[in-house]
C-alpha cells in the first residue's frame, strides 16, 4: 500500500512539474512573439519613412479558409469548363446580367474551353 501511495504522489508531482514547465514555455513564447512583432513594426516604420508602404498582416489561426473551385464542374454561368478552371466568381465584374465569356475574353484571361 505504501508503495502505491508513493508512486501516486510522485506521478502527481511529476505532472505538476510538467504543467509548470509548459506555463513557463508559453510565457517565453509570448515574449518572443511580442519582441519579433515589435521588430517587424519598427522595420515597417523605417520603410514608411523611405516612402514605401507596407502592412503587417497576421495569417493562420482565425483567418478564413481558401475557397477553391471544383475543376471538373462546369461554370454555372458559362455552362462549360475552362483551362485553368473558373467558376461563377469569375463573372463578378459583369454586373447583374452575367453571360458566358467570349473567345476574346477567354484569351485575355489566359483561359481556353475544354
Amino acid at each position: 500500500m505504501n508503495a502505491a501511495r508513493k508512486d501516486a504522489s510522485q506521478s502527481g508531482s511529476a505532472l505538476s512539474k510538467i504543467r509548470q514547465l509548459q506555463e513557463q514555455m508559453n510565457e517565453v513564447s509570448k515574449e518572443a512573439v511580442a519582441e519579433a512583432l515589435k521588430q517587424a513594426e519598427d522595420a515597417i516604420a523605417t520603410l514608411a519613412t523611405l516612402g514605401q508602404r507596407y502592412r503587417l498582416v497576421r495569417t493562420g489561426a482565425g483567418g478564413k479558409g481558401v475557397r477553391r473551385s471544383n475543376p471538373d464542374r462546369p461554370c454555372p454561368v458559362c455552362n462549360f469548363r475552362t483551362d485553368p478552371p473558373h467558376d461563377a466568381r469569375g463573372h463578378r465584374g459583369q454586373g447583374k446580367n452575367k453571360k458566358a465569356f467570349t473567345a476574346a475574353q477567354l484569351a485575355e484571361f489566359g483561359m481556353r474551353k475544354v
